[in-house]
């Protein structure tokens, strides 16, 4: 990277998620923006790598400059995707008000959350990236819904374990994400209800961490009060599924316990998909004998029957032998 490519910041600003919006370059103290002449995937990698959250995956958004906008920093920029910042790809003018298209160039890159500190990478320290930095989640109130959000949106089926202390090792940084209340249902962290991304400096129980599962199979419970009920969701051969509300019934809820490390049923419940509480998803006419070991050892998993199903509702369950899980699930010694 050459000098004066090393002095000039890069941010994103007025995108849904941190991870994606209109790119400015800070230059002589004022954010400007880049003209999207010639902007394209290439140029939108070389600022998503430099900015460390992935690979661009759409540049077609754009922004229309307003009047009174800032000066364009760049204009007609290229890039073969290889360079360590934009400021080494070639450019038609620099610090020129004349733009062609009159839009400024945007990107969305592929993360804004990693894991930092496990053994492998499905395991570690739950990082997001705000406010052009990356920064630390508490461990306050920090649930399994929560981690298998965290998991899913980074391409596991869903997580094993929750951890609401630094398992992954405590740092001294930035706390980017100090509160979030997942159903479990929602695809990314900042969507979920009561998601407060702020920077701190302290928080009693810092560094929340996540193992997720490798396999493409996990099955975990949804919507409920407790990691011991909710609607019972699972992921089989990479779709998310659910059991048919018509043929659910106490074998299948055992099983379903059994396979959560749980004990057994204590009642099942139906609930309607139409409040809009719930996920799309495939239902699944599940006929457990009970003895199963493996709630995917069941006939119908997978099959996605919907004759003579009732596809409004989906199943749920309140599994008993809770305490075990707390144990051994959340807080490991």
């Amino acid at each position: 990277m050459t000098l004066f490519a090393s002095l000039v910041r890069v941010r994103l600003s007025g995108g849904h998620y941190p991870w994606e919006g209109i790119v400015e370059v800070f230059y002589h103290g004022s954010w400007r923006s880049v003209c999207d002449d010639r902007w394209d995937i290439n140029s939108g990698h070389v600022v998503c790598r430099y900015l460390g959250i992935g690979t661009a995956l759409d540049t077609d958004q754009h922004a229309t400059a307003s009047k009174g906008a800032p000066e364009y920093f760049l204009n007609g920029i290229s890039c073969d995707g290889n360079e360590s910042s934009i400021l080494e790809c070639s450019w038609s003018s620099l610090r020129n008000r004349q733009c062609n298209s009159t839009r400024i160039a945007m990107v969305r890159c592929s993360t804004g959350i990693r894991l930092v500190g496990g053994r492998n990478s499905s395991e570690g320290r739950v990082e997001v990236f705000a406010k052009s930095t990356w920064g630390i989640t508490c461990g306050k109130d920090w649930t399994l819904n929560n981690a298998h959000v965290i998991c899913k949106s980074l391409g596991f089926a869903g997580a094993l374990k929750a951890f609401d202390y630094a398992e992954f090792g405590y740092v001294i940084n930035n706390i980017h994400l100090s509160e979030a209340h997942c159903t479990g249902r929602e695809n990314n962290i900042f969507d979920c209800p009561d998601a407060k991304f702020e920077t701190m400096d302290f928080c009693y129980d810092d560094g929340a961490g996540v193992q997720c599962s490798i396999e493409d199979e996990v099955i975990y419970l949804t919507d409920g009060t407790s990691i011991f009920d909710g609607v019972v969701v699972y992921y089989y051969n990479g779709q998310q599924r659910s059991v048919c509300s018509d043929s659910w019934d106490k074998n299948d809820a055992d099983v379903v316990c059994r396979s959560l490390g749980l004990e057994s049923a204590r009642s099942i419940t139906t609930s309607h998909i139409s409040d809009g509480s719930h996920v799309e998803v495939t239902l699944d006419r599940v006929e457990c004998t009970g003895n199963e070991s493996r709630f995917f050892d069941c006939p119908g998993v997978g099959v996605g029957s919907h004759e003579n199903c009732n596809v409004s509702e989906v199943s749920g369950v309140t599994c008993s032998g809770g305490i075990y899980v707390i144990c051994e699930l959340i807080r490991p010694h």
